[in-house]
């Protein structure tokens, strides 16, 4: 099945869903934490992220709000044909905290993503 098929069968609801359950997958939220932190049911929010119920925009500034992103990362986007699309999501990007005492460019043939690993570990 192609991107473009699945994008033309998104409603607003689905795609903020997904948009969502990729945020707390990364984070490793579950639905029933993130319905604690929101003040919601845990059925409540499943359905939300399944896109069978709306979102709110007080759901959606919660939600951001307990996941510690911009409401505005939550919210789907239209493609070319007019399609609703989930808001693209790049994991850590501009938002993940340096270790101090980090340099910003890892040594030559060492991978970023594990570099700050290893020196923090190295300070313990």
């Amino acid at each position: 099945m192609s991107i473009e098929r699945i994008a033309a069968s998104l409603t607003p609801a689905q795609a903020t869903g997904l948009t969502v359950n990729q945020i707390m997958f990364f984070q490793g939220v579950t639905r029933s934490e993130l319905a604690k932190r929101v003040g919601l049911s845990r059925p409540s929010i499943s359905l939300k992220i399944a896109g069978e119920v709306s979102w709110s925009l007080e759901d959606l500034l919660s939600v951001a709000a307990a996941l510690g992103v911009e409401a505005e990362q939550l919210l789907p986007k239209r493609d070319s044909s007019g399609n609703w699309i989930p808001a693209p999501f790049v994991p850590g990007h501009a938002k993940t905290p340096a270790y101090a005492g980090v340099s910003s460019e890892p040594p030559v043939g060492i991978e970023p993503t594990t570099y700050s690993l290893r020196v923090n570990r190295s300070a313990d």
